[in-house]
């Protein structure tokens, strides 16, 4: 039967009644895994993903990663590196199959949360069916999640896998649950440090609630262990670090900035509006009711989006603007949490209503275009080509099959070795600086390629009038033949 308070719960997850909302959710949710999985296979690599693979590339050793990670790569923790370094040996050298681990990350991380929603809204099944479908076709999930060499889908991953023993933690008190939330945390923290600041804000709720009597003082062991060895590495790596970590190449953030983010976290701006107006709604109902416990779990949860926004946007703008952090990744691990409070506020502003007969489907369907509508020129871009650049792996793979290709230039020599380690591990080729043009006339015909962001696009520009654009700061592939190389340096 149908329980009124409880909408659709577990008693009725097999009823008849819900076959056109599992309809509706495996088709959006195979959808947007198959956006996924072609983001991972439509593009060559890109400059992050490049000093990705110089950290794990072939001749490199375990000790010499962690060095990398406690010299040059000091603001990124190791076991990302770590994972992908063994992966990397066994993996075939294309793009696809080198992303394919963070989409399988995602996905793993959308279970652990589908089971987080089930825990905390008793048992609905609509608001934890509204998981598959809106979380996967998230526009910030397809462009910075799952569709790079990154370290972003394992943090995603288990900043939901937190969520959901933390969250079974507070109900059993047990040490097995708390070495199993500590054991998350530290994962977490060692795979991103903006993990670390979206554990904190659940640290001090959790702080409080000991206080207040409300838990039991081995919660808080969940959070003191990891938090010394993280320490311990962190501060071992800065006593070594080689690099200034007070300067960030991050922008000053601004209003806009905060705005686009939340707009980000929770799908589309016009989400946005929808679960603005249901909080309100719901606290209205909840005043009402004179009961302000009623419906904590979505305060939390919202409330730890607030806080990692504000402090990242104070730190980044008051703080130390020249070495700011508002970055749209590092805001990865509150996703989770926006996520699940965009389909706890539905849940409850419809639950009288997704029961009746056809309204499930309905508002199901309205959801996932409120987010994918707004989207789709973005997601259309990150698939076909203004961001993501094909023809970057098929320009890559004509230096097998060219044997008059006789050099490749480049303009970072990290991303050269990266370069020339994945996609010419067979082949061996010159290397010439861009600025070195008694090189570069040297040769008859040569490859050429730029990770930067500042005028070195403009020197390859210079060099050639056959351009091949990159999405955002990524790679863009350049060949050169012998007359152009002449106007280059007649150009000098």
């Amino acid at each position: 039967m149908i329980s009124e308070e409880n909408g659709l719960n577990t008693n009725i997850i097999f009823n008849k009644q819900l076959r056109y909302i599992y309809v509706v959710t495996i088709s959006v949710f195979v959808f947007s895994i198959i956006l996924h999985i072609a983001m991972a296979f439509s593009n060559s690599l890109w400059m992050d993903e490049f000093y990705t693979i110089f950290f794990i590339k072939d001749g490199r050793s375990i000790s010499d990663l962690l060095r990398f990670c406690r010299t040059t790569e000091v603001t990124n923790p190791p076991l990302y590196y770590i994972v992908m370094y063994y992966l990397y040996r066994v993996l075939p050298h294309t793009e696809g199959f080198m992303r394919m681990p963070s989409v399988v990350f995602f996905i793993i991380g959308v279970f652990f949360l589908v089971g987080y929603v089930w825990r905390i809204s008793k048992k609905e099944v609509f608001p934890t069916l509204m998981v598959f479908c809106l979380v996967p076709i998230n526009v910030f999930s397809i462009g910075y999640i799952s569709g790079e060499m990154r370290a972003y889908a394992q943090m995603f991953m288990l900043a939901c896998a937190f969520l959901y023993f933390r969250d079974k933690l507070l109900d059993t008190e047990s040490i097995v649950d708390v070495v199993k939330t500590g054991l998350i945390v530290l994962l977490l923290g060692l795979t991103h440090y903006a993990g670390v600041i979206m554990v904190s804000y659940f640290g001090f709720a959790d702080i409080i609630s000991v206080v207040r009597k409300k838990q039991r003082k081995r919660v808080l062991m969940v959070y003191m262990v990891p938090a010394l060895i993280i320490c311990a590495w962190l501060f071992s790596a800065l006593r070594t670090s080689e690099v200034d970590v007070s300067v960030f190449w991050a922008d000053i953030p601004d209003y806009h900035d905060v705005l686009r983010m939340f707009s980000w976290l929770f799908g589309s701006k016009l989400m946005c509006i929808v679960v603005l107006l249901g909080v309100v709604i719901l606290l209205y109902k909840q005043i009402k009711k004179k009961d302000m416990y009623e419906n904590h779990e979505i305060w939390e949860l919202i409330a730890s989006c607030v806080y990692m926004i504000a402090l990242v946007y104070v730190y980044s703008r008051y703080v130390n603007p020249k070495g700011g952090i508002f970055v749209a990744r590092y805001f990865v691990p509150i996703m989770p949490s926006a996520m699940a409070s965009v389909t706890l506020v539905i849940g409850k502003l419809t639950h009288h209503w997704y029961n009746k007969k056809c309204m499930g489907p309905l508002i199901l369907g309205a959801c996932v275009l409120l987010m994918l509508v707004p989207n789709m020129e973005r997601i259309n871009k990150r698939i076909t080509g203004d961001y993501l650049i094909r023809e970057n792996a098929s320009l890559i793979r004509e230096l097998y099959e060219d044997p008059e290709t006789e050099a490749i230039v480049y303009d970072d020599e990290v991303v050269m070795e990266a370069f020339v380690d994945f996609y010419l591990r067979d082949g061996n080729y010159r290397t010439i600086d861009i600025n070195d043009v008694e090189q570069l006339n040297q040769v008859s015909k040569l490859f050429a390629f730029t990770a930067s962001r500042d005028d070195r696009f403009e020197k390859m520009d210079a060099l050639s009038g056959y351009t091949v654009k990159s999405y955002t700061e990524g790679t863009a592939v350049y060949v050169y033949t012998k007359e152009e190389l002449r106007e280059y340096e007649d150009a000098q």
